[in-house]
């Protein structure tokens, strides 16, 4: 599958002529900056990349670029990520993309890659399937990529011809000057190998979707058992009392009684019906709308 990723940094998209072209894009929601302030920043054109592309039947993904050279900061860069997020769809996963040597070059593995695990798992938990983005020297040098490729999808930038091959990836970004019709200038392109990737997203029920199971509806009944003498009412209510079944006794104008069943499934509502039959005693049901 073509993948396209755009940013500010394409403003003007004829999302049609694009949608074409390719198989899906990832948009950039957020990022953080490097510099003095270190904020937390929402991608001017989301909002307006998100309308579009969803608008022409693309499938979206997104991704965060962080600037956290802390476990608190990637924590902060995951709660402002799920507040962008809020109320949207996406077909694709959510991407962590971590490369800013100015502020991670420093770090060893252990804390970075620990940084990354932060804010994979509090996205998860939020409820969404994520990923870690970076580029082969960066994945290599700083980050125990074996680790985070066990539990969470990666995307790899290499755009060398002759790249490294034993680096575990779902997508390969293998060029920045791609030409698609309806962009000015070039533009990042990827190659998605996990092609189940949107399958598994929508029915698992993540990234804004819900997960609808493939079970039938149950039809469930209410049932009056009598009227009964007070022995057979009795033998009825242990009946219900054996299947789990709310009841409800009433005592007629002929001292005697009628029990009533209500929720029940067809499986109990036969074993009343047997009960009936065996004492001779009437058994109504209705189906519960």
């Amino acid at each position: 599958m073509k993948i396209l990723d755009v940013s500010k940094f394409q403003p003007n998209i004829d999302y049609a002529a694009v949608a074409k072209q390719v198989d899906g894009v990832i948009l950039r929601c957020g990022y953080t900056g490097w510099g003095t302030a270190n904020e937390c920043n929402k991608d001017p054109y989301f909002e307006q990349h998100y309308a579009g592309f969803k608008a022409a039947g693309l499938p979206v993904g997104v991704y965060y670029y962080s600037a956290a050279d802390t476990i608190a900061k990637a924590a902060e860069e995951a709660a402002f990520c799920i507040e962008l997020l809020a109320g949207k769809q996406f077909e694709l996963p959510i991407y962590y993309d971590v490369e800013c040597t100015q502020r991670m070059e420093s770090l060893n593995k252990d804390q970075l890659t620990s940084q990354v695990v932060i804010w994979c798992d509090t996205m998860e938990q939020a409820g969404y399937f994520v990923g870690v983005y970076s580029y082969t020297a960066f994945f290599q040098s700083n980050l125990h990529i074996d680790r985070l490729a066990q539990k969470y999808s990666i995307w790899l930038a290499d755009y060398r011809q002759n790249y490294d091959c034993t680096i575990p990836r779902d997508m390969h970004q293998y060029t920045s000057t791609a030409n698609i019709s309806g962009i000015a200038g070039g533009v990042d392109m990827s190659e998605l190998f996990r092609t189940d990737l949107p399958k598994t997203i929508k029915n698992g029920g993540f990234n804004g979707f819900v997960c609808e199971k493939d079970t039938p509806t149950v039809p469930l009944y209410d049932v009056a058992f009598g009227p009964a003498s007070v022995g057979d009412k009795g033998t009825a209510l242990v009946l219900g009392q054996k299947l789990g079944l709310t009841t409800e006794v009433i005592h007629t104008d002929n001292d005697t009684y009628i029990v009533t069943y209500s929720p029940m499934t067809a499986g109990d509502k036969l074993a009343v019906e047997q009960l009936g039959e065996r004492l001779t005693v009437s058994v109504t049901a209705s189906e519960v709308s």
